[in-house]
């Protein structure tokens, strides 16, 4: 399941289907990109701007390298780790997906009134 913050939910339409339709990130992307971009656009590619830019966004490293990992539904643990992970980490990947969503929300900003970004910038 993939989190929503609130101002996500309220731009979607239809959210509870929405949510519930994609089982994880991979499927997410795969199924949402556009068929005239899909050949720019690589699960991989996203990953990594998400994970680059979160660990620049993240103040005070809140989050830890697992739930990170979670939330793009990236899992390299070894067998006896998954045996003993019992957390999907949804509240942890609720809170980043907020810090991401805020992110998006200044970029689309700056883009939009024309002036210049810098990561400082994000608070």
């Amino acid at each position: 399941m993939i989190p929503v913050t609130s101002i996500l939910n309220s731009l979607i339409k239809d959210t509870q289907e929405f949510v519930c339709k994609y089982k994880n990130f991979s499927s997410f992307i795969r199924r949402t990109i556009p068929t005239q971009y899909k050949e720019l656009f690589t699960i991989h590619g996203c990953r990594a701007i998400y994970r680059t830019t979160i660990e620049l966004l993240e103040n005070n490293k809140t989050f830890t390298f697992e739930e990170k990992e979670a939330y793009i539904c990236h899992f390299n643990f070894s067998s006896t780790e998954r045996a003993y992970l019992r957390t999907d980490f949804f509240e942890q990947r609720k809170n980043i997906q907020i810090i991401w969503s805020k992110w998006l929300i200044l970029i689309t900003s700056s883009i939009l009134s024309g002036s210049e970004l810098n990561i400082k910038d994000y608070k």
